[in-house]
């Protein structure tokens, strides 16, 4: 039995040693592809934020400014500043999400809109202050806010840790699938290739050779 695993391990250890490089290297390159392909084919999303503060330094109110901007009535608030605008006929005018983020010790907050469209996401993000602003004192007493900086510009919204996730994840199969082929194909499939096929897997030293000729009659 050991003298059996033993010879398992060298054969699988002389696989790696002659392929492992080849393997590796063809794994990596899908794996980058597959990144690539994954930024290309999916649908971008652009991000646009704004800046704004609590003027009394009350950072306890953010937390509620956050709940408001989940809410309900939030949503129907930018909806009727959606339709009354010039993007009121844009088909994915309801395809956006809104994020508040700020820092525990700071006044200061920032809020953010993505969307599949650039300039649609400043236009959001630059509404949903304005709508912020107007209607937050109506459900929350001691609300003062201003704004320190509009929304000028948009950038793609790209995750870089899911991204790298799928080519991790992409390249371990090619690994796999491509060592198990190879593997079978070397061991499994044809012919001995050479009188040293062996001894370089099985470890049986190489004695001599023998010439098999047919008679003709």
């Amino acid at each position: 039995m050991e003298q059996s695993i033993d010879l398992k391990e060298k054969i699988i250890l002389q696989f790696f040693k002659k392929f492992g490089a080849v393997l590796i290297l063809v794994s990596i390159l899908v794996g980058l592809a597959s990144s690539v392909a994954y930024l290309e084919l999916k649908t971008p999303v652009y991000q646009s934020s704004g800046q704004l503060v609590q003027n009394d330094n009350n950072g306890n109110l953010l937390n509620s400014y956050k709940q408001f901007i989940y809410s309900s009535k939030f949503e129907t608030l930018m909806k009727k500043k959606i339709q009354a605008s010039s993007w009121q006929k844009y088909k994915e005018n309801s395809n956006y999400t809104t994020e508040l983020s700020f820092d525990s010790n700071s006044p200061f907050f920032t809020l953010k809109v993505s969307s599949s469209n650039a300039k649609y996401s400043i236009f959001l993000a630059n509404t949903a202050m304005e709508v912020l602003m107007s209607n937050i004192g109506r459900y929350l007493s001691g609300a003062n806010i201003s704004i320190v900086s509009v929304a000028k510009e948009s950038g793609r919204a790209v995750s870089k840790s899911h991204v790298g996730m799928i080519g991790m994840i992409v390249a371990m199969l090619v690994f796999i699938l491509l060592s198990l082929f190879m593997f079978a194909k070397e061991m499994l499939v044809g012919k001995i290739k050479n009188s040293y096929f062996i001894e370089e897997y099985y470890g049986i030293k190489n004695m001599g050779t023998i010439s098999i000729s047919k008679n003709k009659d």
